[in-house]
């Protein structure tokens, strides 16, 4: 989720899907069982009620959270679209 990652893929590979890895959004959300659901229209949705329910719950300690999620938002739902697509091995090593 790192601007400039994301600023260098723009400009380098124009044509180019962003996609947020999984983990960086399923961690915040780990204890919920509503990310089993498969459906891409239906994790979109309940990923948009997540974010507004966590703005509107008044925990400063979000708000960092929240503004990544939102400055990155179309391209954590190419994660969500394109499931097949992860860095974890590349993390794994990092």
């Amino acid at each position: 989720m790192n601007k400039t990652f994301i600023d260098l893929a723009r400009i380098y590979f124009p044509n180019a899907k962003i996609v947020i890895d999984r983990y960086h959004f399923v961690r915040q959300k780990e204890n919920s069982k509503n990310l089993d659901e498969n459906s891409y229209s239906k994790q979109r949705t309940l990923f948009s009620e997540w974010l507004s329910e966590v703005e509107n719950s008044g925990i400063g300690e979000f708000k960092a959270a929240i503004t990544a999620f939102r400055n990155n938002y179309k391209y954590t739902l190419n994660s969500l679209q394109y499931r097949h697509i992860s860095n974890a091995p590349t993390e794994g090593l990092n």
